[in-house]
């Protein structure tokens, strides 16, 4: 009785849509194929990170990372930076060791600075360069969007990873590796999220 009471509901309607004008059909036909559909959820993993000046850089920002199967959607916003300069950037951790990244909360190097390795010390070898790297513009401020493929068990898991930006200068000179800004990466929640952006 419910299949026939529904086919019966289902023939009214069609004899409801050949009543009305055409613009009214086709506006009812687009809202009943939304209702079938989701669009903008995602299965994505997302994480975020909030980035911390390194060197007494100044740097501060914001990253986000969208992860689905081989897809890594990369956004950042940071200011601070050396203007009119190109920027590296990195994903950093420990492979094969049951250890987060963390990120450096003063400088230890001989000469007053954090530098490569001192660095790595704290959050690991570089595990993917987020190329090409960007050029930072006048104001010093960085907006940065890119989708790279990825080896996910390579990255995995993310949230024991940091992010590190890298360029300053010191006594005059630039110097493109100098760490400038770290941010350990965290998971953020993602049941029913709607939304293309990471």
């Amino acid at each position: 009785m419910w299949e026939d009471s529904q086919r019966g509901m289902f023939a009214e309607a069609r004899r409801e849509m050949w009543r009305m004008p055409p613009i009214v059909v086709a506006v009812a036909a687009v809202a009943v194929s939304a209702c079938g559909e989701q669009p903008g959820v995602t299965d994505a993993e997302r994480y975020s990170a909030e980035l911390q000046p390194l060197n007494d850089s100044g740097v501060e920002g914001r990253a986000r990372l969208a992860r689905e199967g081989e897809h890594l959607t990369v956004t950042i916003e940071a200011d601070g930076l050396a203007p009119k300069r190109i920027h590296g950037q990195a994903v950093h951790g420990f492979l094969g060791e049951r250890r987060a990244a963390e990120c450096p909360s003063e400088a230890s190097g001989d000469d007053g600075l954090l530098g490569w390795e001192e660095g790595a010390s704290e959050y690991g070898p570089r595990l993917y360069r987020l190329e090409p790297f960007p050029t930072v513009e006048s104001d010093g401020r960085l907006k940065y969007r890119l989708t790279f493929n990825v080896d996910p068990d390579r990255l995995a898991p993310l949230d024991t990873r940091a992010l590190v930006l890298r360029g300053d200068s010191t006594d005059g000179k630039y110097r493109p590796d100098l760490p400038v800004a770290c941010g350990r990466l965290s998971s953020v929640a993602t049941a029913g999220v709607r939304g293309s952006g990471p």
